[in-house]
């Protein structure tokens, strides 16, 4: 989440990923929740799989 890091704008990163700025919105309030080890790609799994963290508590 090198971006966080730089501390560019939600709105720069999902132009550039092609995202929702409420996705980015969304991974950054986790990463500042979890730390710098997570990755959207956890939540980007869960939901291909077919069930959002929430569905899993």
């Amino acid at each position: 989440m090198e971006r966080f890091e730089r501390g560019e704008r939600n709105r720069d990163i999902a132009a550039a990923l092609r995202v929702s700025e409420r996705s980015v919105e969304r991974w950054r309030r986790q990463w500042r929740e979890r730390g710098r080890g997570w990755s959207p790609v956890e939540g980007l799994t869960r939901a291909a799989e077919g069930s959002s963290p929430r569905e899993r508590r």
